[in-house]
C-alpha cells in the first residue's frame, strides 16, 4: 500500500527506521521496468549488517 510522503516519514520517525525517497521512481519492481537494482542490494546488505550487529550485542 501506499502512503504520502508525509505519512513515511511520520511511520519511519515513530519506528526510529532510516527513510530515502526515490524520485520518480514508482513502485520498485519488474513489472515497472525496474531491472537489477544495485542501490537496493546496497540497502539490504547494510540492514542484514546492522541486524547482525544489534544480535552480536544482545548475545
Amino acid at each position: 500500500p501506499a502512503v504520502s510522503s508525509q505519512r513515511a516519514i511520520e511511520m519511519a520517525r515513530h519506528w526510529g527506521a532510516e527513510l530515502g525517497f526515490l524520485s520518480q521512481a514508482g513502485h520498485i519492481n519488474v513489472k515497472s521496468g525496474h531491472q537489477r537494482w544495485e542501490q537496493g542490494f546496497a540497502y539490504l546488505y547494510r540492514l542484514q549488517n546492522r541486524l547482525e550487529q544489534h544480535a552480536r550485542r544482545r548475545a
